[in-house]
């Protein structure tokens, strides 16, 4: 019997102990394509849902240039007209990003429901993990599209990559760090601004917050 619950939101839950913001969200959505974009030669397919497409279309074209077949689970993407290929809609608010390939395979699920503070979410991030195809089948089971294929083809063939998953945690955590910084700091040059205080402090925080945020980037 085909599971017509979004168990997705459980993978958020499980893989994460701490909220990302969407900057993070974003940052984590371009880093896990960096394998198909350096070695674009590397068959592969991708399974999308999002409800801002407005910083991952510029990749998504990149993808699409690259031969990568994208099947869309959600809003029709601007500018790439892509079928949505729900079968049943179940996903609710859950967001994901899952790349399909026989190198290397990659899920980043979020929801930001999921976090206390607005735009913030939990998220599962993982690389190079069975676990991988379990929520490709899952994604599946509610699709227009015959996806068995491809799952069966590009169905990773290692355990949980438990230090690359912990290292890519890592990294996610220190972006976030580094955005809270950030958003500190704006407060701090905006309040100085705001009450006429000293004019070279604020040169300082405007200075060290341009430093953060082009460390982000």
């Amino acid at each position: 019997m085909k599971n017509r619950f979004n168990t997705l939101i459980k993978y958020v839950y499980d893989y994460s102990d701490k909220t990302y913001n969407k900057e993070i969200v974003d940052s984590l959505f371009r880093a896990i394509t960096e394998p198909l974009m350096n070695n674009q030669k590397i068959e592969s397919c991708v399974l999308i849902r999002t409800q801002d497409s407005e910083n991952k279309i510029s990749i998504l074209k990149r993808l699409l240039f690259s031969g990568v077949k994208i099947f869309n689970f959600g809003n029709n993407i601007a500018e790439l007209d892509l079928e949505n290929c729900c079968l049943n809609d179940i996903w609710g608010t859950t967001e994901f990003f899952i790349i399909l390939s026989q190198r290397y395979s990659s899920a980043l699920v979020w929801d930001y429901t999921t976090g206390e503070i607005n735009n913030t979410s939990k998220t599962c991030i993982l690389c190079n993990s069975k676990i991988i195809s379990d929520i490709a089948k899952h994604i599946s089971e509610n699709s227009t599209k015959d996806l068995s294929t491809f799952i069966k083809q590009y169905s990773p063939d290692r355990r949980e990559n438990t230090l690359l998953n912990k290292s890519i945690k890592a990294i996610a955590d220190s972006f976030s760090e580094k955005c809270n910084e950030y958003r500190i700091l704006e407060y701090e040059k905006n309040s100085l601004i705001k009450n006429n205080e000293d004019d070279n402090i604020s040169k300082i925080v405007t200075s060290k917050a341009r430093f953060i945020s082009h460390e982000i980037k």
